[in-house]
């Protein structure tokens, strides 16, 4: 459903920033 892949998009996307923020400090 559309909130299923929203999300999944979110969870991706916070890990992303989690990734970055751990890259850039």
């Amino acid at each position: 459903t559309i909130n299923d892949r929203a999300s999944l998009n979110i969870g991706l996307l916070m890990h992303e920033i989690k990734a970055g923020l751990r890259f850039q400090f």
